[in-house]
């Protein structure tokens, strides 16, 4: 078992490693069959009382299927009380085209073409 990383403190080697996992699992309709799952939880994981034993189960699957396509990538997590920002101190990294991209920005983020 790895060892999940706050984003800010994945190298770039590690960084693209877990996009290209993410992006494989894409191309293999896995990533969809995730947010699909993960929409339809929002009666039942998100808000209720089952909440934070689903969500650990949920991100466990989802780790072990980025894990079937690069064995040395962990899911990273976001600390969205941090600033996250980039080298330069502008941006933060999460939202960056080279990771999960932003609402209607074209790109190799693999959020934000999820069709």
């Amino acid at each position: 078992m790895g060892c999940r990383k706050n984003l800010n403190r994945l190298s770039p080697a590690e960084r693209q490693a877990f996009v290209n996992a993410v992006l494989a699992l894409k191309a293999a309709g896995g990533y969809d069959s995730f947010v699909d799952q993960h929409a339809g939880a929002m009666g039942h994981g998100h808000g209720g009382p089952a909440f934070f034993p689903w969500h650990r189960e949920f991100i466990l699957r989802f780790e072990k299927a980025l894990q079937e396509i690069d064995p040395n990538v962990d899911l990273p997590y976001w600390d969205w009380t941090q600033a996250n920002l980039n080298s330069a101190g502008t941006e933060s990294l999460i939202w960056r085209n080279d990771f999960m991209g932003g609402p209607g920005v074209s790109g190799s983020g693999f959020a934000v073409n999820s069709g």
